[in-house]
């Protein structure tokens, strides 16, 4: 079974903010690092459920799941056969508790 995998805005301003921060040090890196992750996030269309559910995510409200790329998250919930990414992350940085803000949902 094959997902779509729809990017909000919020993971889509997280994306270019770590782009922007790593092209300070070096423009090709940032462009490395946004090709693995693109690659990463469309990957997530075929089976998505092997990610693990994130270690922040509440018990109540929409499952987060995560996919770890190199030092960043992606993380992503499943909606009938739909995956939305919710945020890109540094692996040091967690979600706040509760998960997701309600326009996220």
């Amino acid at each position: 079974m094959e997902y779509e995998v729809f990017v909000g805005d919020r993971a889509r301003d997280d994306m270019l903010g770590i782009v922007a921060w790593i092209a300070r040090d070096s423009p090709a890196n940032a462009m490395r690092w946004l090709a693995q992750t693109w690659e990463a996030v469309e990957s997530l269309g075929r089976f998505p459920l092997r990610c693990p559910i994130a270690p922040e995510a509440g018990v109540r409200g929409p499952e987060i799941r995560h996919r770890i790329v190199g030092e960043y998250r992606i993380l992503f919930t499943i909606r009938g056969e739909r995956v939305f990414i919710l945020h890109v992350r540094h692996a040091a940085r967690w979600l706040r508790s509760g998960g997701m803000s309600s326009n996220e949902r």
